[in-house]
């Protein structure tokens, strides 16, 4: 030890309170503005390209109409479940239920992007889809991995 110097205690780590919280927030602001992003380019794709349009280049493609829907239901779907979380009503049944909706708005968008031969996948709707359907997948699942994780903590299975 030099001499004027005291020896260094080790800091005892205390949990950063504020951490959780500035994520939580942090992550529902990216989420909540990349879906405003998202839903305003949709409009633009909608606009620019009538169901006709893309029925004249591909007479068995239904992506026009898809992308559609996930403007109006799958957006009321997420709303639907922020709602629930809000108010502390979200049950293992309406998990299930939302899942199975997602998960089948999902199959059949992979369905029009890949499965459809003839889906100009340069166009501004696909690529919507496109986008629509991989976020889908990565949120729904996280949504539903850290439900489970919460509720498990929460009845007391994890310590």
């Amino acid at each position: 030890m030099l001499p004027g110097y005291t020896e260094i205690q080790p800091v005892e780590r205390r949990n950063c309170v504020c951490c959780g919280p500035c994520v939580g927030i942090c992550g529902a602001i990216i989420i909540t503005v990349s879906y405003i992003i998202y839903s305003i380019y949709a409009i633009i794709a909608l606009l620019d390209n009538t169901s006709r349009d893309i029925k004249a280049e591909c007479s068995s493609s239904d992506i026009w109409a898809y992308l559609l829907m996930t403007l109006l239901f799958g957006n009321l779907n997420h709303l639907y479940i922020i709602k629930l979380l809000s108010d502390n009503k979200l049950k293992s049944v309406r998990i299930i239920i939302y899942c199975i909706f997602q998960y089948t708005f999902i199959s059949y968008g992979l369905y029009e992007i890949w499965w459809v031969d003839c889906a100009d996948n340069t166009n501004l709707v696909y690529k919507m889809c496109e986008i629509y359907i991989y976020a889908s997948i990565v949120l729904t699942t996280a949504f539903v991995s850290i439900i489970c994780v919460v509720e498990r903590i929460a009845i007391g299975i994890w310590h």
